[in-house]
């Protein structure tokens, strides 16, 4: 109502009033309620604050109706928090041990079981059993002993069953379960119907493409995306770029085949190196184990069987130094053909 219009009490309206409908007070008497220690879920980590928000419901319900436990499935706290969805157990029990860890410690949750057990679609899940530690309770007993209600309705009644269907309706026609790409949108939180419209609308790299950041996304920041099938929709929809530190998957794969190649060749030239150091110290080693007239018949047929050229070159030489290094080599030489070992490089 804006100023100078009249109030529904009859007054003339000096500012802009909200006059607010009367079924904003049905929503208000009607909305599910639980309690929550704001300074508790302030302390916690961001995926044991979402596990908070999410449990508080089904614990403050078991504690209204004398339940020893809550139960909630692996799979929608995954869709709700979101998380990655794993379908190993233990690397699913590995994640939720680290979510329920500062719950266990406060003494929020008593106690947790995993019953193992498959979704609709048959994929491996767990039915996460809990059972509300003291925390918990004094969370129930303040909510409902300090001026709050104490009846609530926590959880939706249930619905009242379908009525059969006529007896001559005509039999109903069974969807055919999404294939190939359609399938993997549809996995991802995407309905059927606008998931084939996707495939027919755009071409199966852009699908493609956007799969697989989204799937990077929920892998390194999954806080960054809500509702995974309604972003994966807009981002094919306006084709997104790529987010900073994303790499393709087919380039990942190019640049880690080329470094195991290049770990490989250093590898291999440090063994070569190491064993051609091996046989220079082992023709070292049977040189100095030789007695010196031994040492000097050596030289000697090591310069008679020497490659003419190299005994030229001996030859021809005039400096001490020069005669020495020469003499080694051809000696050198000899000694591993003695060995049976390769030429040196």
């Amino acid at each position: 109502m804006f100023t100078g219009e009249t109030l529904p009490d009859g007054r003339t309206a000096d500012a802009v009033y909200l006059v607010l409908h009367d079924f904003y007070r049905e929503i208000l008497d009607h909305a599910l309620v639980r309690p929550l220690d704001y300074d508790y879920l302030k302390g916690l980590p961001p995926a044991a604050q979402r596990l908070y928000e999410v449990l508080s419901y089904a614990l403050f319900a078991a504690l209204k109706n004398r339940r020893p436990r809550a139960r909630l499935a692996y799979s929608e706290f995954c869709r709700l928090a979101p998380l990655t969805r794993h379908v190993e157990w233990e690397r699913a029990r590995v994640q939720m041990a680290q979510i329920h860890a500062p719950h266990r410690k406060s003494g929020y949750l008593a106690g947790v079981e995993f019953e193992a057990t498959t979704d609709r679609e048959g994929r491996p899940d767990w039915t996460m059993v809990y059972e509300p530690g003291p925390k918990a309770q004094a969370e129930h007993q303040a909510f409902t002993t300090r001026g709050g209600p104490v009846v609530l309705e926590i959880e939706p009644p249930p619905a009242p069953p379908e009525p059969p269907p006529p007896a001559q309706a005509p039999p109903t026609a069974v969807e055919p379960a999404p294939t190939g790409l359609a399938a993997e949108l549809a996995a991802r939180g995407v309905s059927r119907a606008v998931a084939a419209e996707l495939v027919r609308q755009f071409p199966e790299e852009r699908l493609r493409r956007q799969i697989e950041v989204v799937d990077w996304l929920r892998e390194t920041k999954p806080q960054r995306i809500k509702d995974l099938g309604a972003y994966l929709v807009g981002a094919i929809r306006e084709d997104y770029a790529a987010p900073a530190g994303f790499e393709a998957k087919a380039a990942r794969t190019t640049r880690e085949t080329a470094e195991r190649a290049a770990l490989e060749r250093e590898a291999e030239a440090r063994q070569a190196t190491a064993r051609a150091q091996a046989e220079r110290d082992q023709v070292r080693a049977s040189w100095e184990a030789l007695p010196p007239e031994r040492r000097a018949a050596l030289e000697a047929e090591a310069l008679d069987r020497a490659d003419p050229a190299d005994r030229a070159a001996y030859a021809a030489a005039t400096a001490p130094q020069v005669r020495r290094m020469l003499r080694a080599g051809l000696r050198d030489a000899h000694l591993r053909r003695l060995l049976g070992r390769p030429a040196a490089d």
